[in-house]
């Protein structure tokens, strides 16, 4: 009886409804660590009214908006960590109270809004070892391998920083998107380019290393126990980057188009969205990565292939 009305529900269920009830599996099996990747919200970009990086009054709503929405889906044994991009905008000297550099960071400031909308508080903070940030929530985690495509500049090479971008203004004008487009592929124009490596900035296939480093850190150890349960659901929210998420799954398509797997490839493509509060859903099992596609939950595979992956072809 029991298997005559699975066939009746297989016969009728349409395929958004059999991707929810195989999503629930996933988010509510305690043997996964299932992760969410989104982009931080709507930002200033001028600074005239709020310094330039954080984030403006729309923003602010939309990421609760977003942060509520987030929530509301989550199992109710999840055990939630939120990790953040620590990458942030100059913005200025300012004097008092003593004389610093502001420094928005529109991840950070999204994540905190996150925190308070699924733990219904903001946890104290304490003081960390991160030079340019002495105070930390002690809920969240600063994650160098969430950071935008600058985030891994050194002092002597911010200097060349102007410099790249008026070489951008100059090759692209106002043409951010097909900047961007041609960064994700690999095939910015030359003086770009060269002026992007002289001051220190990460191209595409960095940014997919570090984000794979950072799947694989922030899973590590937490595969089943001996009894093969593990005692609770983990989850891990990673507020990042546009440039740096669809870097991850420009290489991740390519990973498995190299493997004859063009299908699972624009699955994952159908899936994702890296526009403000947007982004990804991935899950990790013994190891191995897998990618809630449109109407799928796509396997890629061992995640430490994959970085070898990446590694491998560098210089191709």
């Amino acid at each position: 009886m029991e298997n005559a009305e699975k066939g009746v529900r297989s016969a009728t269920e349409n395929p958004e409804e059999k991707f929810e009830r195989e999503r629930e599996k996933w988010w509510s099996d305690k043997g996964v660590v299932s992760l969410s990747f989104r982009r931080h919200s709507r930002y200033d970009y001028g600074g005239e009214k709020i310094p330039a990086g954080s984030l403006t009054s729309e923003g602010i709503t939309l990421a609760r908006e977003e942060a509520r929405k987030w929530k509301e889906a989550l199992p109710d044994d999840a055990k939630v960590t939120i990790f953040e991009s620590p990458s942030f905008i100059p913005a200025g000297m300012r004097e008092k109270p003593e004389p610093h550099m502001l420094m928005p960071s529109r991840a950070r400031q999204t994540a905190s809004i996150y925190e308070k909308e699924v733990f219904g508080d903001l946890a104290p903070a304490e003081e960390g070892d991160d030079p340019l940030y002495k105070m930390q929530s002690t809920r969240r985690k600063l994650a160098s391998n969430l950071g935008d495509f600058m985030e891994h500049v050194t002092e002597e090479e911010a200097a060349f920083i102007p410099a790249f971008f008026k070489t951008r203004k100059e090759v692209y004008g106002d043409d951010i998107g097909k900047f961007w487009e041609d960064f994700t592929a690999g095939t910015l124009e030359p003086r770009v380019q060269e002026a992007l490596e002289k001051c220190g900035g990460d191209g595409s296939r960095e940014l997919a290393e570090h984000l794979a480093a950072f799947i694989r850190e922030a899973t590590d150890g937490k595969r089943e126990d001996s009894a093969g349960v593990l005692k609770e659901k983990t989850v891990n929210l990673a507020v990042t980057h546009g440039e740096t998420m669809e870097s991850f799954i420009h290489y991740v398509r390519q990973f498995l188009i190299a493997e004859d797997r063009q299908g699972d490839a624009d699955a994952i493509s159908a899936g994702t969205d890296f526009g403000y509060n947007k982004g990804f859903d991935a899950h990790v099992k013994n190891g191995e990565l897998f990618i809630e596609g449109g109407r799928e939950i796509v396997k890629v595979g061992d995640i430490d292939a994959f970085l070898e992956y990446l590694k491998k072809n560098k210089h191709e």
